[in-house]
């Protein structure tokens, strides 16, 4: 049995791409790093481990991107996402934390970016369907304001997950939504907590992402 996969480039080449990658992903973090740091978060392990992983997750999926043999846009759009998806995941995994100015800044671009892939009835679907899920978040916000932290908990999740929207698309997104659940509850599993720990959603979240953005550009057919 073979398998067949085309690719932009001689696969030679993906390690210095690899590379390449990973070291512009530690700048892509720098902000991160500020954030955090100006919140109190000193440098500790769970935040070098986070930002370790989420550097070399980056730096394979970069890769991937960079290898498919998919229209530049479609590459250079999952390449764009993939920085937010960076940013965002790390941030969590570090803090419990997903930022409103980085989640806010993930739906704008996501909005934005569509441009670069869809035509432009397609994008007026998803800025619809973007604002109209912001705005049931919005009314949320509203209505929890006088609550306390503990029960707001989760809004950064959301925001991401309408970020998600904005720039994969409703069924996409709906798709890496149950990827990143499954996932987030098999670890739980796996790890023993029963889920009463809680834990950061935002990595298996970017996780999810990626996974579908991988799928897009290759487009596998899978005989049985």
């Amino acid at each position: 049995m073979k398998t067949l996969i085309a690719t932009a480039f001689p696969v030679g080449y993906a390690l210095p791409v690899m590379v390449s990658a990973a070291l512009m992903s530690r700048l892509i973090l720098i902000p991160v790093r500020r954030f955090l740091t100006g919140q109190g978060c000193g440098v500790n392990a769970r935040m070098r481990t986070a930002e370790a992983t989420g550097i070399w997750a980056m730096a394979v999926a970069a890769m991937l991107f960079c290898l498919a043999q998919a229209p530049f846009t479609e590459r250079l759009h999952a390449l764009l996402m993939s920085g937010f998806l960076l940013q965002l995941g790390v941030c969590d995994a570090a803090s419990g934390w997903l930022p409103r100015q980085m989640t806010v800044a993930f739906l704008v671009a996501g909005v934005l970016a569509s441009g670069i892939t869809e035509p432009p009835v397609v994008i007026l679907v998803h800025a619809a369907v973007t604002v109209l899920i912001s705005v049931i978040l919005l009314r949320l916000l509203m209505r929890n304001k006088h609550q306390s932290t503990c029960r707001r908990l989760g809004m950064g999740d959301l925001w991401m997950m309408t970020g998600m929207v904005a720039w994969l698309g409703l069924p996409d997104a709906v798709t890496a939504m149950m990827v990143a659940l499954t996932t987030f509850v098999a670890w739980h599993l796996a790890v023993g907590t029963g889920m009463r720990g809680g834990g950061p959603l935002g990595p298996w979240l970017s996780a999810g992402c990626v996974l579908i953005l991988i799928h897009r550009l290759y487009q596998p057919l899978w005989v049985m």
